[in-house]
């Protein structure tokens, strides 16, 4: 960033070529090299800001009642209010179902179950029998419930790369059904000795809804056993 004091220009705004400018209130002229916008307006952007305001509109046609219980729920398993709570289950389900067709109800129904949905054992191995060289995930579904598990995937890293929150291979993103009390698999077709990242998170596939923790797991891409 520079700054500039300047006897010529009394204020400047605006940018010109890779440049932005700015004028304090005291006067003092700032410039700051211009970056790539971090709101890009991309396809999968918007299906997520679609699913913010169709949760809101579910929120806004709740009864009281309806809240009250998203509240009661809230208080059981840490979400700072019912709003809260329901917006985590409801925008996550309008993005699946905008993005891959899920078909999750989305009514404002608060959970009768206090707690988050319970999967674990997520791992990434070695694919095996038919499936493509690359990796497969495993994971388990402890839920009475059918559940929806959105699985985001990064880009290839070398092998000694050990952190990624993202952004994700939008190419990638899968959901997998996982019924209730039982283990779930996924496979990927990747490029065999780049490491990759995965994002796990899963919201119930009918009923009131509750989203699991957000899971994080690695794994280096192998060939397929025989």
């Amino acid at each position: 960033m520079a700054k500039i004091v300047s006897p010529v220009w009394s204020s400047i705004r605006g940018s010109i070529a890779g440049t932005t400018y700015l004028t304090t209130s005291s006067g003092a002229i700032i410039a700051r090299q211009r970056v790539k916008p971090v709101n890009p307006g991309s396809l999968y952007q918007g299906y997520a800001r679609s699913a913010l305001a169709s949760a809101n509109a579910y929120w806004e046609a709740a009864e009281e009642a309806e809240r009250q219980g998203w509240d009661q729920y809230a208080a059981m398993v840490g979400y700072t209010s019912g709003r809260r709570a329901f917006f985590a289950g409801s925008s996550l389900a309008g993005y699946l179902n905008t993005r891959f067709s899920a078909v999750i109800p989305q009514d404002p129904q608060p959970p009768v179950v206090g707690n988050i949905i319970n999967i674990s054992d997520i791992v990434v191995v070695q694919p095996t029998g038919p499936a493509e060289d690359g990796l497969t995930l495993n994971f388990t579904n402890w839920e009475s419930e059918a559940l929806k598990v959105l699985v985001q995937v990064s880009p290839a890293f070398n092998p000694t790369r050990n952190y990624w929150k993202g952004p994700w291979d939008a190419s990638k993103a899968v959901v997998v059904d996982a019924a209730s009390l039982s283990a779930g698999t996924h496979d990927f077709e990747l490029i065999v000795g780049q490491k990759y990242f995965f994002k796990v998170r899963a919201v119930t596939a009918d009923g009131p809804l509750r989203v699991s923790s957000v899971w994080y797991t690695s794994g280096i891409a192998q060939e397929a056993s025989a």
